[in-house]
């Protein structure tokens, strides 16, 4: 009887330990490394909860906190500080600043190259002489750094005040972050995971979804944000960095990593859908 107790006794252990390693095993955060681990990223922070509530991070390969690049998680920041002091259809060097927030203004950095990548730190962004188009404004979708870094521009000429801290006083939550005006409003915002999901946690301005435009190989995109099923995201990447913003309902979620994935867009499909698990199992 007593042997028979024990052995009931050790098969309910085993079959604990085997419960507890298949969850570990299926876990988000281990999920999250073997994405990584493909894309080449080394190292993590995701700061992550539901607006109004401070966020959780955890974190993989990394400190808490860490400051790092942003990239073109700067673009729904100045797509919104537009939104708030800008007319979407006052014309910018030929195109409305809808235009220029949908990546619809004419330049194709596929045919000409990028102007604003090549710019060095110290440089602005924003006082670039304007190269000639490759497409009329509005007749097609080419994403264009050039184009956020006029908006910005023209969100410093009405304010009468620089870029920065034009975005400041429209939300405060950025004053911590870091900011250098060479790739400026299309990409230069540094800062932490955590700082930057204060900014996220905003109610997504109004418009931003309305009439968001197909594009090859990727979701719509709107005014500052590529617009999902039931999300809203957008991610950076350049150099040896990339990051990612998903916002579904009141969740959101915010990640900055250490390397470059060789596809930006794959890498940015699978994050997405590993943090919006997240959501999901809450």
């Amino acid at each position: 009887m007593r042997r028979s107790l024990l052995s009931v006794a050790l098969l309910a252990a085993i079959g604990m330990l085997l419960l507890v390693l298949w969850r570990n095993a299926g876990s988000d955060v281990d999920s999250l490394e073997d994405i990584m681990h493909r894309h080449g990223l080394t190292a993590a922070e995701i700061a992550y909860g539901h607006s109004g509530e401070q966020p959780r991070v955890r974190t993989v390969n990394a400190k808490v906190d860490m400051v790092r690049p942003l990239y073109s998680l700067a673009k729904p920041i100045t797509a919104a500080a537009a939104l708030r002091v800008l007319d979407l259809d006052q014309k910018i060097e030929g195109a409305t600043v809808r235009q220029l927030l949908q990546h619809r203004g004419g330049w194709d950095r596929a045919v000409a190259g990028d102007p604003v990548t090549r710019l060095t730190s110290g440089n602005d962004c924003t006082m670039l002489a304007v190269p000639e188009k490759q497409f009329r404004p509005g007749a097609r979708y080419a994403y264009s750094n050039l184009g956020y870094c006029l908006v910005g521009r023209a969100i410093a000429e009405k304010t009468g005040k620089s870029f920065r801290d034009s975005v400041a006083d429209l939300f405060p939550e950025t004053k911590d972050m870091d900011f250098d005006p060479a790739l400026g409003p299309a990409g230069d915002w540094s800062g932490t995971a955590r700082q930057y999901y204060r900014f996220a946690s905003r109610p997504l301005p109004q418009g931003t979804g309305r009439h968001a435009l197909s594009r090859p190989n990727d979701i719509p995109y709107g005014l500052g944000w590529a617009i999902g099923p039931d999300f809203a995201t957008h991610f950076g990447a350049l150099r040896s960095g990339f990051s990612i913003v998903v916002k579904q309902g009141d969740f959101v979620a915010v990640g900055v990593f250490d390397g470059r994935p060789k596809n930006d867009i794959a890498a940015s499909r699978e994050i997405r859908a590993a943090l919006l698990r997240w959501n999901a199992e809450k």
